[in-house]
């Protein structure tokens, strides 16, 4: 009797097992399939998992199961794997209909009408399911969080942890769609006309979020459907006499000494997009007496990225830009092309905003390869969103396009450069972050962290307008000045700092709860530099977060921990 139950048990896991990895691999297809658009198989998708799943279940939930799962021990392998059963049921029959019926509501191609306007009603529909689906899908994490996590054979340990793995990015797949059906139709201007500030960030001269505001459009979003108000270069861009928010004590301390409060040009030296935006759109007010609703910055990499779904655009003096050369073209060729004439240069930088802008809402291009497209550059922080009433910024936050990466919670190591004089040099740049623990106690750990730039502009024939040195002319041409600001985790104490192999002073300030050691380095062109931080931080179980600061060029991370 002994082996016949424990054959039974064998051969049952063996087949509930099978159905369960069809599972995972079925929602993972059918994941992709809503990303797609691939509406049509949706249905047919949805009843294939819904019959592994319960196969999978009936073939946990027999009495010798559930005596097996209850044995001192050894039942943590049955109870995890009829646990596991269970939670790939309740996803199957409560989680994902719903979300195949908002999959279904949310096909970019027909939310993306063909003349490029939103069809927001479908926005709105989907919004019910949505919410059932979040909620399901919610019951189904606690199941697995609840199942033991010790004393399980190696398959079922496995399995559990990539079944988790797979219903945390599903969630925060529901949850960005959520929030989107949400608030996105009167974002769109169901509710009346909203108009938002688009800023086009140059990473050749860094900034906090990214880049120099450089040209920017005003669009207005009127139902569903976009159009141009205005656009125009930075010359045209007024800075205030006076701060024009009050953005408290750490921001004050910061960047109040940059006019980072009043001016264009240094209100993102900070990395927290929300307050960058927020200066912005009170400037822009203030000197066009037009009420802003958002803030929208994206940069020419992530505009790379929609115009290779939409096609390319041809400027006229005969450019023509596509995905794969418009960033070289922003970040320097223009520079070449127009060293002696600026204002020709950037007239045609806010040419190809407005023509780059009318093939998106013209409706050009697959609207699912054009939604990847934003996702990737919303990944990446290239493209950052802020909105002004603070029901629907609450619904941004926590999402890659919120900018808030100093709001992260856990250990983090966040390197942000900021130009300091005036050029372009920053396309030039490379950077490696390497983030070591040296030593672990009970409560905090020692960590060395080394910051390697390396200057690779040519020494010489750069334009004067990229080379240049406005605050030290008689600097060579291509050196680089770089506030180079490293945020260390909330808590972190300075102990040591060194530039080159010899002890610098840095200076200490604080954002967001996390410290602020910040080094004031040049760097002649074929040279790098090498700065060196040692610091005790708080010890802790979370997982590292290194956010990386969108610029011209790929930042190079290293991560070694020990603890």
């Amino acid at each position: 009797m002994f082996f016949l139950v424990l054959g039974w048990l064998g051969l049952t896991a063996f087949l509930a097992r099978s159905h369960l990895v069809d599972v995972r691999s079925e929602v993972t297809r059918l994941q992709k399939d809503v990303s797609a658009g691939n509406t049509d198989r949706l249905t047919p998708g949805l009843a294939s998992i819904q019959a592994d799943a319960a196969s999978a279940r009936r073939w946990t939930s027999d009495p010798i199961w559930w005596l097996a799962s209850h044995v001192p021990v050894l039942g943590h392998t049955f109870a995890a794997s009829s646990g596991l059963a269970k939670a790939t049921d309740q996803l199957a029959s409560h989680a994902l209909p719903p979300l195949v019926d908002a999959g279904n509501q949310l096909s970019p191609a027909q939310v993306r009408r063909k003349d490029g306007t939103v069809e927001l009603a479908r926005l709105t529909a989907a919004a019910p399911p949505l919410a059932a689906a979040d909620s399901a899908l919610a019951d189904a994490r606690t199941t697995v969080a609840a199942l033991p996590s010790t004393g399980l054979v190696a398959p079922v340990a496995t399995a559990r942890e990539q079944f988790a793995t797979q219903l945390t990015d599903l969630a925060g797949s529901l949850d960005a769609a959520t929030r989107a059906a949400r608030v996105g139709p009167a974002m769109l201007g169901e509710n009346g006309p909203r108009r938002y500030l688009v800023i086009f960030q140059n990473p050749a001269e860094a900034r906090g979020t990214g880049g120099l505001a450089g040209s920017f459009a005003v669009v207005r979003a009127d139902n569903g459907k976009l159009s141009r108000e205005r656009t125009g270069s930075d010359s045209e861009l007024i800075d205030a006499p006076r701060p024009v928010v009050d953005l408290g004590p750490d921001f004050d301390a910061q960047w109040r000494k940059a006019d980072g409060d009043r001016g264009w040009r240094n209100a993102n030296f900070t990395p927290h997009y929300p307050w960058a935006a927020e200066i912005w759109q009170k400037l822009w007010e203030r000197q066009s007496g037009e009420r802003i609703d958002g803030v929208i910055t994206l940069d020419p990499l992530a505009l790379g990225y929609l115009l290779k779904v939409t096609g390319p655009v041809t400027l006229s003096d005969g450019e023509v830009l596509t995905g794969d050369n418009v960033a070289t073209w922003a970040l320097s060729t223009e520079y070449f092309k127009y060293a002696d004439d600026n204002e020709r240069r950037k007239d045609l930088l806010t040419e190809l905003g407005e023509k780059a802008f009318d093939r998106i809402k013209d409706g050009n291009g697959s609207s699912a390869a054009l939604l990847k497209a934003m996702g990737r550059a919303a990944g990446e922080h290239r493209i950052l969103f802020w909105a002004a009433r603070p029901e629907e910024q609450a619904s941004i936050l926590g999402t890659p396009i919120a900018g808030t990466v100093l709001d992260t919670p856990g250990p983090i190591a966040a390197l942000v450069l900021n130009n300091g004089g005036t050029g372009k040099g920053d396309y030039y740049v490379d950077r490696t972050l390497t983030y070591q623990v040296l030593s672990c106690g009970d409560r905090t750990r020692r960590v060395r962290a080394t910051i390697a730039m390396k200057n690779n502009a040519p020494s010489s024939g750069l334009p004067a307008y990229v080379g240049f040195r406005v605050d030290r002319p008689s600097r060579p041409s291509g050196q680089t000045r770089t506030f180079v600001n490293y945020y260390a985790s909330s808590g972190a104490v300075l102990t040591g700092a060194s530039v080159d192999g010899k002890a610098a002073t840095v200076q200490v300030g604080q954002e967001r709860t996390h410290p602020d050691f910040t080094f004031d380095v040049e760097i002649n062109p074929g040279s790098t530099k090498t700065m060196v931080l040692e610091y005790d931080e708080p010890r802790t179980s979370a997982h590292l977060t290194v956010p990386v600061q969108p610029l011209a060029r790929p930042m190079t991370v290293r991560i070694a921990d020990s603890c």
